[in-house]
């Protein structure tokens, strides 16, 4: 219980409990525990149908060293801040803003989804977000980046 916020308090004892009777005394000590963690990955994209939202994932989607182990600390946060997809509806591409783990391209669809391409600085980037701007119909879009170090970054996915 929180005793924080009125002077007296004005809430009601836990079920189970006679209002001040049968709470155990302050320092008493509960029963023994213990915990462990399991690394299973830093975290996934994962691919479903949006029109059959019952139906299993399609696939998903992480960088290798976001399910290795050995990158579990001291490597950066590996995980995804931002997907966006391309504006272009048939290319079927998305773009991931990782914190530690650059650019990545991949193509999506009913068979899955797969990594197609991806830019990392040699010191690392730091991308917070991204956003593909199409200029007219000419092409591949321009993908701006935002890095949380070095500022803006200007890509094109030309495949």
């Amino acid at each position: 219980m929180h005793l924080l916020f009125e002077d007296p308090p004005a809430y009601s004892p836990p079920e189970g409990y006679a209002a001040g009777g049968d709470l155990p005394a302050i320092g008493t000590l509960g029963a023994n525990i213990s915990a462990r963690t399991v690394f299973d990955g830093w975290g996934y994209v994962r691919l479903h149908d949006a029109t059959k939202p019952n139906l299993p994932e399609i696939g998903a989607y992480a960088v290798p060293e976001a399910l290795d182990p050995d990158y579990a600390s001291g490597f950066g946060n590996l995980t995804v801040h931002e997907v966006k997809t391309d504006p272009r509806a048939l290319s079927r591409l998305a773009y991931f803003s990782y914190y530690d783990a650059g650019l990545r391209v991949a193509k999506f669809g009913s068979k899955g989804i797969r990594e197609v391409g991806h830019y990392i600085a040699e010191g690392g980037n730091d991308f917070w977000g991204g956003f593909p701007l199409q200029l007219g119909n000419r092409g591949a879009p321009l993908l701006l980046m935002s890095d949380r170090d070095s500022g803006l970054w200007i890509f094109r996915y030309t495949g």
